[in-house]
């Protein structure tokens, strides 16, 4: 397995959108309304055109994961137009499809998000995980600690609770880095 990350160009827009619904529907499912998921999935084709827009604006930051050169995973990271946490880079989405879990891809586009953020001049990151998602205890692996639970409002008028995870960059890196997990 060839494992390679690169910057998303507008010719993986496609696959982030492909990813992206079907992780939610694997994720997701008894979190979020079955209906809403099912849109997401049928409509994929109609959502490329924005996301080449999203990834060609210079505000946000597209990385995409490929194995033997098929886009398998995607992070998106940047600013946060939050008053509240100003102060704080943002990881949008980070996800991968199921299949590819656990070969350490998703710890690597993380990875790449926090040094994108360092970059940018920020110490402290911010993320929202929905409630419920197991993902949450990858987070608390990098020291990722909830803040508060807010309502996270979806297309179509849906919405659900979201935890709000803080992180100081260096420490997660160091953690990261080391290969020392917090259990």
């Amino acid at each position: 397995m060839n494992i390679s990350y690169e910057r998303a160009t507008v010719e993986d827009a496609y696959m982030i959108r492909y990813i992206g619904a079907h992780s939610w529907n694997e994720t997701y499912k008894g979190l979020v309304p079955d209906e809403y998921l099912k849109y997401k999935l049928e409509h994929i084709e109609d959502k490329v055109e924005k996301q080449k827009s999203l990834i060609n604006d210079k505000n946000n930051n597209f990385y995409v994961a490929k194995v033997d050169n098929k886009v398998v995973g995607f992070v998106s990271y940047g600013l946060l137009e939050d008053e509240k946490y100003k102060d704080f880079g943002h990881i949008d989405s980070i996800y991968l499809l199921k299949e590819y879990q656990g070969y350490g891809i998703g710890k690597e586009l993380f990875k790449i998000a926090l040094n994108g953020l360092k970059e940018l001049g920020y110490t402290k990151m911010e993320l929202e995980c929905m409630t419920g998602n197991n993902t949450i205890s990858f987070y608390k692996k990098y020291l990722g600690e909830v803040i508060d639970t807010i309502d996270y409002p979806l297309n179509g008028g849906f919405s659900v609770k979201a935890d709000i995870l803080i992180f100081d960059i260096e420490d997660a890196l160091k953690v990261i880095n080391d290969n020392k997990i917090r259990k």
